[in-house]
C-alpha cells in the first residue's frame, strides 16, 4: 500500500477502505476457511477484521504490505474464534443443501426401528388420542366402535339405538373434525 493511500485510509476515506476490502476479501475468506473449515465463520472473521481495521484506523501500524498485515489479523482472529468456540463447547455444522437435509431426514425417519420414529409415533398417537377424546360423546362412541372395534354400521345402530344414517352422520362428522384437528399436526 502506498503511503498516500495509507494516509487517506487513516483520515477516514471510505473509498480507500472499499478498495482494500475488494482487493483482499476473497483471499482472506479463503485463508480463514482453511483455518476454520466453516464458510460462515470465515466470513464473520474477515468482516470482524475489517470492522476492527476501520475502528482503529488511526492507531494501526502496518509494518509490511496491507495484504500480509490483513492475513496476520485474520489468522489471529481465527485462532481467537476457535478458542472461543472450544471454550463454549460450540460446534458449527457445515452448511448443507436442501437435498442433503432431505436425505438426512429420510434416513432418520425411514427406519421403523429408529428411536426418532418411536418418539414421533408415540407423540402422534398421543395427539390422535386427545383429538378423539375431544369429539362430542356420541360421535366419539360411534367412531371408536367403527374404527377401533371394527363393528359394522348396522350393529352400531342396534347397540346405540340409532339409525344407520345417524351412524354415517357421526362417522362423517368425526372424520371432518379429526381432519381439522390433525391437519395442524401433520
Amino acid at each position: 500500500m502506498k503511503e498516500d493511500e495509507l494516509i487517506k485510509f487513516r483520515d477516514g476515506d471510505e473509498n480507500t477502505l472499499h478498495d482494500i476490502y475488494c482487493a483482499n476479501y476473497n483471499m482472506l475468506c479463503s485463508y480463514a476457511f482453511q483455518l476454520l473449515r466453516d464458510r460462515d465463520a470465515a466470513e464473520e472473521v474477515v468482516d470482524d477484521v475489517f470492522i476492527y481495521m476501520w475502528q482503529h484506523r488511526t492507531e494501526v501500524n502496518i509494518p509490511c504490505s496491507m495484504s500480509a498485515f490483513l492475513l496476520g489479523l485474520v489468522r489471529n482472529r481465527s485462532i481467537s474464534y476457535m478458542r472461543q468456540a472450544r471454550f463454549k463447547h460450540e460446534t458449527r455444522l457445515p452448511q448443507i443443501g436442501e437435498e442433503q437435509l432431505a436425505d438426512f431426514l429420510d434416513m432418520l425417519f425411514s427406519d421403523e426401528r429408529s428411536p426418532m420414529s418411536d418418539v414421533l409415533k408415540d407423540e402422534f398417537d398421543e395427539y390422535c388420542r386427545k383429538a378423539i377424546e375431544s369429539l362430542p360423546e356420541k360421535t366419539r362412541q360411534v367412531w371408536e366402535m367403527s374404527r377401533h372395534e371394527n363393528v359394522k354400521y348396522e350393529e352400531i345402530a342396534k347397540v346405540m339405538g340409532i339409525s344407520v344414517n345417524t351412524v354415517r352422520y357421526h362417522i362423517k362428522q368425526a372424520s371432518e373434525l379429526l381432519t381439522q384437528l390433525l391437519a395442524k399436526y401433520i
